[in-house]
């Protein structure tokens, strides 16, 4: 049965855009007012991330999420088979001459974003809008055939696929420079090891990976802001780590790509995946200790390079 369900999601990406767009005018309809699609916890979240909107604001951005959730799921199946040019129409980078400068130097990058807008054609088409070999970590899928054909399609315009356990080797063996892409917006799985800070007005436990990364393997960190432009057009801007700021500082490089994204949420806030229980972790009985704790640790492993 799974192998006959993602055969026919996969026939239903051959058909055209608006068609799948006129699909998810009905799908929204079904996910909002028949199904209820986890309505507890977006509404929820939302509330406690914007406790001073008013009811009709915020009756206004579920509608709005619903839309949008339904326009990216059907972007996501349309995703499975476009080609190469239609995905570099659809999807460019505004500024590609830092990342062309980067790899001129040899240096890699560590990308980071999150599930805001569409962030299957960011994976997907990054391969082709830089000259970097990309990789994405992933977790695998607890159904080994989807999982297998979903990373295979994903990684047919060069993408590299590697398991979140095996992907030191990958940074380790890399003969040319490398561009890691990760979505560093969800709840990570392990509260203890994560970074502690206040996102959208609660405390929030944030992947600490991204900037672990950065730091241990030189990878220089770049924050993807994906805009969308019209129906099924988005751009991506590259915004590197600021100068002005100490990236060995312990948290630096995550509060910044934090803020980053937080700023957007609270621009566009329809646009951010709400479905995902995002705030599973409760934090340590005294944050400031854990993180004296834990810069004691990020000192010790860490030490910032002679200027």
């Amino acid at each position: 049965m799974s192998r006959l369900g993602f055969y026919c999601v996969y026939a239903m990406s051959w058909l055209p855009l608006s068609v799948l767009y006129a699909i998810a005018r009905v799908l929204e309809l079904i996910l909002r007012h028949v199904w209820s699609y986890r309505k507890s916890v977006i509404d929820g979240q939302i509330q406690r991330c914007f406790p001073n909107t008013t009811l009709q604001q915020k009756t206004t951005t579920l509608a709005a999420f619903y839309r949008f959730l339904s326009v990216v799921m059907v972007e996501s199946v349309k995703n499975l088979s476009m080609s190469r040019h239609e995905l570099q129409k659809r999807i460019q980078i505004k500024n590609p001459e830092f990342a062309e400068q980067l790899y001129k130097k040899g240096e890699s990058m560590v990308l980071i974003s999150g599930h805001f807008h569409n962030w299957e054609w960011l994976i997907t088409a990054m391969p082709l809008l830089i000259p970097h070999q990309v990789i994405g970590i992933g977790t695998p899928l607890s159904n080994s055939f989807w999982n297998s054909q979903l990373n295979s399609l994903r990684s047919r315009f060069g993408l590299k696929v590697v398991h979140a356990n095996t992907y030191k080797q990958q940074l380790q063996s890399a003969k040319t420079p490398l561009a890691v892409i990760t979505l560093s917006d969800q709840s990570p799985p392990k509260a203890h090891t994560s970074y502690w800070t206040r996102f959208l007005n609660q405390p929030t436990a944030v992947a600490y990976g991204p900037e672990k990364m950065a730091l241990e393997y030189q990878l220089n960190p770049v924050f993807c802001e994906v805009t969308k432009l019209k129906p099924g057009y988005y751009s991506v801007t590259l915004i590197p780590f600021p100068d002005s700021t100490n990236k060995w500082e312990y948290g630096a490089i995550t509060e910044w790509h934090t803020r980053l994204l937080e700023t957007r949420i609270q621009k566009e806030p329809a646009f951010w995946l709400w479905s995902h229980r995002r705030w599973k972790h409760q934090p340590p009985p005294s944050t400031e200790e854990w993180k004296k704790n834990q810069l004691e640790i990020f000192n010790q492993r860490f030490k910032q390079p002679n200027k």
